[in-house]
């Protein structure tokens, strides 16, 4: 069980005293698999005793040039630090950059023929992954320091809307990848092309699914655990479930000729069920 007290006492302590820099004013928070796995409804069996603790640290006033990070990319800089056994990633950001972003959020229009993603303002060098991550890990964690300014914070989102931005970006990445599974059926070493493919485009369907019911993912490799834990509630996906097992684990021989059968009814059932996604998005 995470120990918040723990936290906000000798752990953010300890972080201070290895050399991250964190004023009295800075917004504080951990997140990660070991923390999502506690306080999601669907994130049971999520962290282990190898995960890392992911600790955020959000500056209200501008920090010093000469501040030194492990390293720095884009305006995100992150240090490594064991404390007490565990393992702390901690990235470090700038508040009035995040708050630019969800006011850009705030303004997207879904109108037809906008292009969300350019409606976005992302700093150089961001990609819609790394904001996912990013706002993922804000709304899935606990606040160790300043916790009425960490409330105010993700107030300055407006997650709904960010739900149904990302739930279109996950859209057109498997419409993008359509032709891609199709146009690679001819013989075996293609379809193994389209068996890559649109396993990669179910995992996208998974995380659209947890969009609809309100639920973001930073990484991939959670996807179908969420969605299982989320069967368990709504038996509504288990049509989706079987589908996602056929294409992964039950060992498709592309030599054959059947498979390319497989992979076509697969794709064919994956874009009729986003159209009916999209209609509940939207509702």
């Amino acid at each position: 069980m995470i120990d918040i007290t723990r936290f906000k006492g000798e752990y953010l302590d300890s972080i201070k005293n290895s050399g991250v820099n964190i004023e009295s004013s800075d917004i504080v928070y951990v997140a990660g698999s070991l923390v999502e796995g506690e306080i999601s409804s669907i994130g049971f069996g999520m962290g282990n005793e190898y995960s890392d603790i992911d600790l955020f640290v959000i500056k209200t006033n501008a920090e010093p040039s000469n501040n030194i990070h492990s390293y720095s990319v884009n305006n995100r800089r992150f240090d490594f630090k064991k404390i007490q056994g565990k393992h702390f990633d901690v990235e470090t950001y700038d508040i009035q950059q995040l708050v630019e972003i969800f006011n850009s959020i705030k303004s997207v229009d879904f109108g037809l023929n906008k292009n969300l993603k350019k409606q976005i303002k992302l700093p150089s060098g961001w990609t819609f992954t790394t904001l996912n991550s990013i706002i993922h890990r804000l709304f899935m964690s606990c606040s160790i320091q300043n916790d009425s300014q960490y409330k105010e914070l993700k107030q300055k989102l407006d997650l709904k809307k960010y739900q149904k931005i990302y739930f279109g970006i996950l859209m057109n990445r498997i419409d993008d990848a359509t032709s891609d599974v199709m146009g690679n059926l001819t013989d075996f070493a293609s379809r193994t092309t389209a068996m890559y493919v649109i396993r990669q485009s179910y995992v996208h369907l998974l995380e659209m699914i947890l969009l609809t019911q309100g639920y973001t993912n930073d990484r991939p490799k959670w996807s179908f655990l969420k969605f299982n834990n989320l069967l368990q509630q709504y038996e509504q996906y288990r049509e989706v479930w079987n589908w996602y097992q056929k294409v992964h684990f039950e060992g498709i021989n592309l030599e054959k000729e059947s498979s390319k059968i497989v992979i076509e009814d697969a794709q064919i059932f994956l874009n009729e069920y986003i159209e009916y996604l999209e209609e509940k998005i939207n509702a």
